[in-house]
């Protein structure tokens, strides 16, 4: 008798573990081996145990008749509390373009603040190429760029209302160098 035979025969067949080609029973019946009765019996059972969490709903009296609807409305209805037309007539207009010029300005002022805290001068020097890209980018090329187009295409643009968008934007121009000379050269 070999050594693998003689460690075999120490190992009880119930002690082997299950072997790979075992494959798993798809399908199952909760019901199997029961007959009639005895289903009838679980399922009685399981409704009980389910309901009996929901047992203090069901001592709640209720009204016979439920007269209680919600109206279904679409969309285009106008008549929930920020839909009626009180609130969409006081409703200001949010203008993103005064918003966004808003923190332009805000922004030339944090840069003129931090220009005015600085003490080295790479440092201004560095705030004040900030603040002139700024300017540059959000304004002065857009004045440019009109200008040009004038200049190359004049029979085909509106002059008066090109030259008073050239001075709107020149006029933020000057609004944002002074708040560059007002908070900029604090001592």
């Amino acid at each position: 008798m070999g050594i693998n035979e003689q460690v075999d025969s120490w190992i009880e067949e119930e002690q082997l573990p299950p072997r790979a080609n075992f494959k798993v029973k798809k399908g199952f019946d909760p019901y199997e081996g029961m007959d009639e009765d005895e289903i009838e019996a679980y399922k009685t059972f399981r409704s009980w145990f389910v309901n009996k969490d929901l047992e203090l709903l069901t001592i709640i009296p209720k009204q016979e008749k439920d007269d209680f609807y919600i109206a279904v409305e679409d969309d285009n209805s106008i008549s929930y509390a920020f839909g009626s037309m009180d609130f969409q007539r006081l409703l200001p207009v949010f203008d993103k373009y005064q918003y966004k010029l808003k923190k332009i300005y805000e922004r030339v002022k944090d840069l003129a603040d931090t220009h005015s805290a600085i003490s080295q001068e790479d440092g201004k020097k560095n705030t004040k190429e900030k603040y002139i890209n700024l300017v540059e980018t959000e304004f002065r090329e857009t004045a440019v760029m009109l200008l040009e187009t004038y200049q190359k295409y004049p029979h085909l643009v509106n002059r008066v209302k090109l030259m008073k968008r050239i001075a709107e934007i020149n006029s933020r121009i000057r609004k944002c160098k002074d708040i560059w000379n007002k908070y900029a050269f604090l001592d």
